[in-house]
């Protein structure tokens, strides 16, 4: 049952509920526990749908690849230039954290 025709559903059964209040008393079902159930209900409405959900994982996935790649480009060339400034053997260089042979 999608989203939308679980809300829809809901709404009717609440006023539903609410028109047959009297025959549902004999069930313990009050005014109260409608209203509570309703509450609920319209909480849950207001959530976003799961595709929704699904689409803002997807963005964040493809922003994360695209500065994963973009970081990716940017290393060597940084450790580079510390290779040619301090040395493969400086602690700046250490600090990248880059071994020697990754980028040969």
């Amino acid at each position: 049952m999608s989203d939308a025709n679980l809300c829809m559903f809901t709404s009717n059964l609440f006023s539903d509920m609410t028109r047959d209040l009297t025959n549902l008393a004999i069930f313990g079902i009050t005014t109260t526990i409608i209203t509570n159930l309703e509450t609920f209900g319209n909480t849950f409405e207001i959530f976003p749908s799961d595709e929704m959900l699904q689409g803002d994982v997807m963005i964040a996935t493809a922003t994360k690849n695209e500065k994963s790649t973009a970081l990716k480009e940017i290393i060597p060339a940084m450790a580079f230039r510390v290779e040619i400034k301090w040395g493969t053997n400086s602690g700046q260089y250490s600090r990248l954290g880059i071994p020697v042979c990754e980028l040969v």
